[in-house]
């Protein structure tokens, strides 16, 4: 099978994954290495294509960081922290930020007593011997200068840097967000289809339906799909729409135990690696003999079902 042949399968394989029963018959009968397979391939592509959606966006963070920079910091500015006191050539009270959240730097406030010049402001001000911040709610914070290490910047090296290492640092974050993304999502679906197999279990057994735990974990790693695409797609859309992933999942479910119970698959062996049990077309055609009898793929490929 070509890598062609296995994309297409995989795409196939997902779209059926969020409507076709007859996907669920050969995911219960086939084997759940294969379902666990499929999921971590659909993830990664979800993780991948979150993090290209998030290219253009970063690096126009940076140009407003660069332009921000060269708009509102004066040029020759330098700010120095030596033997535990701050200075700065800019100008007493200069500002960043808006009225939500200010950025205030002010040589001139001596000590570590709580400034009243920003009393009900919500940001950061450096004075000479401390940091102050204030949240919201009114919340403080005092960060005394002293023990921190003598550092001199200016403007020039500031926006050097920014344009020497910037694209790297957003490259590199971003390549860590697909990381992390990608490890969080799976791992989280790993566990919610593990315990959620359980339960599907417990109801099936009360229906008399006879399917073993590893084939509730696989078909919830397929019926994982379509409220995963609708959870995200409700993100976007910033709708709110309580347990619609549970609901939707467990509608998957539900439709399982009344297919099982109407027609029962027999397990055929482990089944074949993912892209040929689980996806292609064709599979469809064998269906009704090999799932029927299991003794027919004896000379043939048990994998393809």
């Amino acid at each position: 099978m070509t890598i062609l042949q296995r994309i297409r399968g995989f795409f196939i394989t997902l779209g059926k994954s969020c409507y076709d029963m007859e996907l669920y018959r050969r995911v219960r009968s086939g084997s759940w290495t294969g379902a666990l397979a499929y999921a971590a391939i659909f993830f990664a592509l979800l993780s991948v294509a979150l993090t290209l959606a998030a290219i253009p966006g970063s690096y126009k963070l940076l140009g407003d960081l660069e332009k921000g920079i060269g708009e509102q910091i004066p040029d020759g500015a330098a700010i120095e922290t030596k033997d535990g006191q701050f200075s700065t050539t800019m100008a007493p009270g200069t500002e960043f930020g808006g009225e939500d959240f200010v950025v205030a730097v002010d040589g001139g406030v001596f000590g570590k007593d709580f400034p009243q010049s920003f009393e009900g402001r919500t940001g950061v001000l450096i004075g000479r011997d401390a940091v102050f911040s204030q949240d919201e709610d009114g919340s403080r914070e005092i960060m005394p200068l002293e023990g921190a290490p003598n550092v001199k910047l200016t403007k020039e090296m500031i926006t050097g840097w920014v344009a020497s290492y910037g694209p790297l640092a957003v490259a590199g974050l971003l390549f860590m967000f697909l990381g992390m993304h990608y490890s969080f999502t799976l791992m989280g679906a790993l566990v919610y289809v593990a315990v959620y197999a359980l339960l599907a279990l417990a109801v099936g057994r009360l229906w008399k339906v006879r399917l073993e735990y590893r084939q509730w974990f696989a078909v919830g790693l397929h019926a994982i799909t379509l409220p995963t695409l609708i959870d995200y797609l409700f993100g976007f859309l910033d709708l709110n729409v309580p347990f619609a992933f549970t609901v939707v999942f467990f509608m998957f479910m539900v439709a399982v135990i009344a297919d099982e119970k109407a027609r029962p698959v027999k397990k055929v062996g482990r089944g074949a690696p993912f892209g040929s049990a689980q996806g292609g077309e064709g599979a469809e055609a064998k269906e009704g003999t090999e799932a029927a009898s299991p003794d027919s793929t004896q000379g043939h490929d048990a994998g393809k079902i």
